[in-house]
């Protein structure tokens, strides 16, 4: 039997993954809503990303902006890609415009009591984070945070 060794994960950056589940975006007025369909791979972070930063992008020449994301199929993640996503909070937060971030996901969601903690411990002590059941809560939470933001 032959084994192989790679150094420094050297197989895990050459294999490349379809996106597991898909993700669509949008904008009401100074809030970006993404609809994402677990389970989260790197590659479905990669692509949230690539398809929100345009509006990240727009939304921070305007001013403050709140994040939601409506999570449906499965909330679970490989630890890459909460790497990824961590690094994309840290960003958007460090340049002062992403004033709060919710998630809308629902108890019967594949993997909720798993996930919720690490959600929490993305960005306990950045920016107010809260998760609610319905995006009519996550919407009416986020506006107060606008509207109570300097």
């Amino acid at each position: 039997m032959q084994i192989l060794a790679f150094a420094d994960n050297e197989c895990e950056k050459s294999m490349k993954f379809p996106v597991h589940g898909d993700v669509n975006v949008e904008v009401s007025g100074q809030i970006i809503i993404v609809h994402v369909r677990g389970p989260w791979n790197i590659e479905l972070v990669q692509l949230s990303r690539s398809k929100s930063l345009p509006y990240v992008n727009d939304l921070s020449t305007q001013g403050c902006w709140a994040l939601i994301v409506q999570v449906s199929g499965s909330v679970v993640c490989t630890p890459d890609s909460l790497t990824l996503i961590k690094q994309g909070a840290d960003k958007d937060i460090s340049g002062g415009k992403r004033i709060c971030t919710s998630y809308v996901i629902t108890p019967d969601t594949e993997g909720y009591n798993l996930m919720l903690p690490i959600w929490h411990d993305i960005y306990r002590g950045k920016i107010p984070f809260e998760i609610f059941a319905t995006l009519d809560e996550a919407v009416d939470w986020s506006h107060q945070q606008l509207l109570n933001s300097p």
